[in-house]
């Protein structure tokens, strides 16, 4: 998929999350700093980032694409006390973001079905 639609930003988003889910994380930040490379406007591939940026430890760099997606009215944040007795900021979907996480879903379902019966693998 990611090899005939290189300039696709869904291509490179959907092999992101296949990774994900795989627990390769650093394959997954991959694509997903492609799928933004190629649309910097791309909220799911913000999303993926973040996911995979926290995974992979490396704190800082999530946050501003966790900033960005709070503008938008994906997550919200608020600040909690840790059993540490710490300040920690914990996100969370909103409605609106649960709404898009919906679509993205139903998105790459089909296109993973449509990938499936053209590998014969249906």
């Amino acid at each position: 998929m990611v090899a005939r639609q290189p300039r696709w930003e869904g291509a490179w988003n959907g092999l992101g999350w296949s990774q994900y889910c795989a627990r390769q994380y650093q394959l997954a930040l991959e694509a997903f700093q492609e799928a933004v490379s190629l649309d910097p406007t791309y909220r799911d591939g913000a999303v993926g980032l973040a996911y995979a940026l926290f995974e992979l430890g490396r704190y800082r760099e999530a946050l501003p694409h966790l900033h960005r997606l709070t503008r938008e009215g994906w997550i919200r944040s608020a600040w909690r006390t840790t059993e540490n007795n710490r300040r920690a900021r914990y996100y969370a979907l909103t409605r609106a973001g649960e709404d898009q996480l919906g679509i993205e879903r139903e998105t790459w379902a089909r296109l993973s079905e449509a990938v499936e019966r053209i590998m014969g693998t249906a």
